[in-house]
Formats: structure tokens, C-alpha cells, sequence
């Protein structure tokens, strides 16, 4: 999971370097303009991929790399089209919308996907314990008779 997350970290990245590059404006405040659009760019996925290392229950880890990865497939496809496609909707400003939206949509998905995990797993919970009631039902009796 980490490894994809990576990967569309770097794809991101070189959306907005290569958009980048061809920018003349800026003046004075060209390269710290640079500089914030690569770091809120990457600071998504760094913080997606620390948190990972840091939660203990592997259902939140996946949930929070699922949460990166649909995060990191939306935001290379609009950064591309607005980059390179600009519409009235989709333009440079991403560079800026896109991070900042990041603060709400990975822990929103996040929630979800760990929502589908619990559920997921509750039913493989549930049948195991079915099983072991019966298994457990079964051992009172022959200890009764």
C-alpha cells in the first residue's frame, strides 16, 4: 500500500513540476511560491504514509492507505486536467485547493473505508463465534450427561 501511495505521490508531483516549469510569473516570490505548491503537494501522502507507521490496528492502517490511494487517483487526474486542460472549473488553482481539501477528504474516506473494513470483518467475528457457541454448546451437554 505504502508503494502506491508513493508512486501517486511522485505522479502528483511531477504534474505540478512540470506545470511549474513553464510558469514565468512570480516575480521576487517565484521560487517560495515553488517551494510551498511541492511541499503542500507531498505533505498529504508523507503524512497519510506516518500515519500508517504510527496507528497499531492494522484496520485503520489499510483504511488510512485506501483513504491516500483514492485520495492520490483523484488528485492526479484533476491536477492533470487542470494543469494541462484547464476548463472554467479545473485550473492552476488546484495547486492550492487540492492540499488543503486533503485535510478533509483522506480522514472522510478514511472513516468510510474503515467503516466497510469493521463491517467486513464483524461477519467473519460473528461466524466464528457461531461456531465456537456451538462447539462450546456441544461440550456442556456431554459434560451434563
Amino acid at each position: 500500500m505504502t508503494r502506491l501511495i508513493r508512486v501517486l505521490m511522485w505522479a502528483s508531483l511531477a504534474v505540478t513540476v512540470a506545470r511549474l516549469s513553464t510558469d514565468r510569473g512570480g516575480g521576487q516570490y517565484l521560487f517560495t511560491l515553488i517551494a510551498f505548491v511541492i511541499v503542500s503537494t507531498i505533505a498529504p501522502y508523507w503524512l497519510s504514509m506516518r500515519a500508517m507507521e504510527r496507528v497499531t490496528q492494522p484496520r485503520w492502517t489499510l483504511a488510512i492507505g485506501a483513504a491516500a490511494c483514492v485520495f492520490g487517483l483523484a488528485d492526479v487526474t484533476m491536477r492533470t486536467i487542470g494543469f494541462f486542460f484547464p476548463t472554467d472549473r479545473l485550473d492552476v488553482r488546484l495547486a492550492f485547493w487540492l492540499p488543503l481539501s486533503s485535510l478533509v477528504a483522506i480522514p472522510f474516506i478514511t472513516v468510510i473505508a474503515h467503516t466497510f473494513l469493521v463491517a467486513i470483518r464483524g461477519e467473519e467475528v460473528r461466524e466464528a463465534t457461531d461456531s465456537q457457541e456451538e462447539r462450546s454448546n456441544g461440550e456442556r451437554t456431554e459434560t451434563i450427561q
